[in-house]
């Protein structure tokens, strides 16, 4: 059997060749292709002169190989493999198919990447093998070879026990699936109570305030004592300058009560108005010549009445209160300026009666020192440290020199490793290639780097390092790879070699190669 890979559009293939047809079984064939078996992956068949081509639809789709390679297989992950060989095995045998039929090889087995769900290949085809005894190597190889997860609770040692008996029963293996799957479904991670912590009080610490120090009367200058530092005396705030809460209880009284005064005559001039619409209606003077009720008097009347009613309203309480708000106005400036603490005058120091008060805040910040009036020049002589610098070692001046004359030299981290670079948010993103295979695509627990793009696939690409060459292969990506900006993708499971500068197109995400 020949196998072989191919691409057409946005598809990946995996190609079985019967040269002339030779071994095919034609029933198979087209019960095959005919049919959609769970587990068994579609195919297709066409003819290339005397070669029957049987095509599998690969797409999205990671052999088994290909990932026990980078991580181990978890125990969920064995499970859905075991379920799914064991439900493509009953599922033949409806459609008039053999179990020596599927292929229970590593390379040719593809699962989701995701949940490690198999998905099948079965050759129509004469063989003599038994389906159950090639799924049985399958798992041992699995295990022996150190590809499966070891977990507590012994489910790999519990596994080898049917595997390695002396009759393999596949209903035993199914419970043991069943068992410890739901098992591992029903588990929930024990969490540990958070412990209650008691608040302890703040407790505020007022430090003391530190001496003043005292003046050298020569110089002005404050003299050093131990680690005592210069200070600022005490502000003591001035008290404020705000009305007392009785005389501002009494202003809200007062004005509580000119509003209730207000509202008092504006109700007893309604009722007035509508005492004088009454009597003008009894005395008959809104009478029209038939005697009856004129309603265009009546209307007019009531149009007086409302505009009267505006202006009063808006006399007696619109513009009073605008005259309240604009009296007041002044009032809380005076007020927020009574806020602002007072400079309080500071008091002498019984140390040293010398020390100068501090400035206002608005006063300039310049040093005040108590120099006295009558200081003769000659007396006062300023003494300049002397530093002695210790001996050079004349290799490390000669060392110095050596480095001084050379021009430095800019470190570039980005060139010392092959890598793969990107925009990702408006950032440069850089991929290094720092091992054999770097596996880049959308699931991060299967691949190297994960690239948060829906356009990609679970594991889209692999960038694989031999010595001082470089390659990329496609792993039946759904929206392929591109070289340089080519249309045409290149095929799946082939490799590709890279040079400096090459432009790789992961679906839609351009990276560039750098080495």
């Amino acid at each position: 059997m020949i196998y072989t890979y191919e691409t057409v559009g946005n598809s990946s293939y995996l190609v079985a060749t019967f040269e002339r047809g030779q071994g095919i079984v034609n029933y198979q064939l087209q019960m095959l292709t005919n049919n959609n078996i769970k587990n068994i992956i579609n195919a297709n068949k066409r003819q290339k002169n005397d070669d029957v081509i049987v095509s599998y639809n690969i797409t999205s789709k990671i052999s088994l190989k290909q990932i026990a390679s980078r991580h181990k297989i978890t125990k969920l992950g064995l499970i859905n493999i075991i379920q799914g060989a064991l439900t493509a095995l009953d599922e033949i045998g409806e459609y008039q198919l053999v179990s020596s039929g599927i292929v229970f090889d590593e390379e040719y087995i593809y699962v989701n990447p995701k949940t490690y769900e198999p998905s099948f290949i079965y050759l129509p085809c004469y063989t003599d093998d038994s389906g159950i005894e090639s799924f049985k190597s399958l798992l041992l190889s699995l295990i022996m070879g150190s590809k499966v997860e070891t977990t507590n609770d012994n489910f790999v040692q519990v596994l080898l026990e049917p595997l390695n008996g002396a009759t393999f029963n596949v209903e035993d293996l199914k419970e043991l699936c069943v068992k410890y799957k739901t098992e591992s479904s029903t588990e929930k991670p024990h969490k540990t109570p958070p412990e209650e912590v008691n608040p302890q009080p703040v407790q505020y610490i007022i430090p003391p305030a530190p001496p003043v120090q005292p003046v050298n009367e020569l110089s002005g200058i404050p003299q050093q004592t131990g680690s005592a530092q210069r200070t600022q005396p005490p502000i003591t705030p001035q008290p404020k300058s705000e009305p007392s809460v009785k005389k501002q209880k009494k202003q809200v009284n007062k004005s509580e009560k000119d509003n209730k005064g207000k509202k008092n005559i504006f109700l007893i001039l309604q009722v007035v108005f509508v005492g004088i619409v009454a009597a003008l209606s009894l005395s008959g003077v809104l009478n029209n010549e038939n005697g009856g009720l004129n309603f265009q008097y009546v209307f007019g009347i009531l149009v007086v009445i409302a505009g009267i009613d505006f202006v009063l309203y808006r006399e007696l309480f619109i513009n009073n209160k605008n005259k309240d708000s604009k009296e007041k106005a002044p009032n809380k400036i005076e007020s927020q300026s009574a806020k602002r603490p007072s400079m309080a005058v500071p008091v002498k120091s019984k140390i040293n009666e010398n020390v100068q008060p501090a400035a206002s805040p608005k006063a300039e910040m310049k040093p005040q020192y108590n120099v006295p009036k009558k200081v003769q020049a000659q007396n006062y002589v300023p003494v300049q440290p002397v530093y002695s610098a210790p001996p050079m070692n004349p290799q490390l001046n000669m060392a110095a020199t050596e480095m001084e004359s050379d021009d430095t030299v800019v470190l570039d981290e980005n060139n010392s490793v092959p890598h793969l670079e990107f925009y990702e948010n408006g950032l440069v993103t850089r991929i290094k290639l720092d091992k054999d295979i770097v596996t880049v695509g959308k699931l991060s627990s299967q691949c190297d780097f994960a690239i948060n793009n829906n356009k990609i696939s679970k594991v889209h690409a692999e960038f694989i390092v031999r010595g001082n060459e470089y390659f990329v292969k496609d792993c039946n990506s759904t929206n392929g790879t591109y070289l340089n900006g080519s249309s045409q993708r290149i095929s799946s499971n082939v490799e590709y070699q890279l040079f400096d500068g090459y432009r790789v197109t992961l679906a839609n995400v351009d990276l560039t190669f750098r080495c």
